[in-house]
């Protein structure tokens, strides 16, 4: 029986170990990446209240071009952006933009390395570091921490990890900052809140919807639309939608605009645990895959 289990456990990691050794490249066509950025403005809005200014947007591939005889494919992204006070909940100057062209993005299968065109080639992603390399030839500010491998829809890909810990980069998807986004984040944040390709969610799994943001159909901070209770709460607060979003998430970020929770709503209730969040004001979210999108304010005491 023991030797039974041994093959076994023996089959399952050279299996884990074999599928994360074929190398996955970037997609070519029909994909999509959802980001969504925050960034610190400095004190516009008093002495000692932050100014944010906030994108969510998609990257998406659309036809090729050639450039110094090498065949790019062209990047676009669509989505919208606003600003707000850090502790108010009007938002104003809210633009959105659709189909807009970006880079240019090709990869050198057998180098394994990605390379964007804005004003010249620059190395965007190397797969074939080690640890304790740079990870980032254009910004060289992490190095590698760990290589281990993650599965994205049925198969494991490389996972680079990074020396600051709150990003990691995945083969053929990118950085989880978002794809050209910093990986050093001082008063500027990215997230790939989603990847998908060929019409399938790989990314953070297959449960979530990633559609192209394309049509904003209610950006709003209206409050009246969800109860939170208690709020101020101590250890658990419930969230209630009066509205029910398909597939909505809810995303939670410090005053500072760093994302600390992520989860998905199941059900017009969904309870929060603080889950070793310190005492202070947190600003929540809610995204649901209609491109509905709610914000407010919670207080953990």
């Amino acid at each position: 029986m023991k030797l039974r289990f041994s093959l076994l456990l023996f089959a399952i990691i050279n299996s884990v170990s074999g599928q994360s050794s074929v190398y996955h490249p970037f997609p070519d066509s029909n994909a999509v990446w959802n980001i969504h950025t925050r960034s610190v403005n400095g004190t516009m809005c008093s002495i000692t209240e932050h100014y944010f200014f906030e994108h969510y947007f998609s990257y998406f591939i659309h036809g090729d071009t050639v450039i110094n005889n090498l065949t790019y494919h062209k990047l676009y992204s669509s989505g919208y952006y606003f600003e707000h006070c850090q502790f108010g909940n009007t938002y104003w100057n809210w633009f959105a933009h659709d189909s807009v062209y970006r880079f240019a993005l090709r990869e050198d299968l057998n180098l394994k390395k990605v390379y964007i065109y804005e004003f010249g080639e620059y190395l965007l992603y190397d797969f074939n570091v080690n640890i304790g390399d740079t990870m980032h030839d254009w910004e060289n500010c992490i190095v590698v921490s760990s290589i281990d491998s993650v599965l994205i829809g049925n198969n494991y890909r490389k996972r680079f990890n990074t020396s600051i810990g709150q990003y990691s980069i995945i083969e053929g998807i990118g950085s989880t900052s978002g794809l050209f986004v910093t990986l050093c984040p001082f008063e500027f944040w990215g997230d790939l809140t989603c990847f998908s390709q060929n019409g399938q969610t790989l990314y953070p799994d297959t449960s979530f919807s990633c559609e192209l943001i394309n049509d904003v159909k209610i950006i709003s901070n209206d409050e009246n639309q969800v109860t939170i209770s208690p709020n101020p709460f101590h250890l658990t607060t419930t969230l209630e939608l009066q509205n029910e979003f398909k597939g909505a998430e809810l995303i939670i970020y410090n005053t500072l605009g760093k994302k600390v929770m992520h989860q998905k709503i199941v059900s017009k209730q969904t309870v929060i645990n603080r889950d070793g969040l310190p005492n202070g004001i947190y600003f929540y979210q809610i995204a649901g895959n209609e491109n509905k999108y709610i914000s407010g304010k919670l207080i953990i005491d």
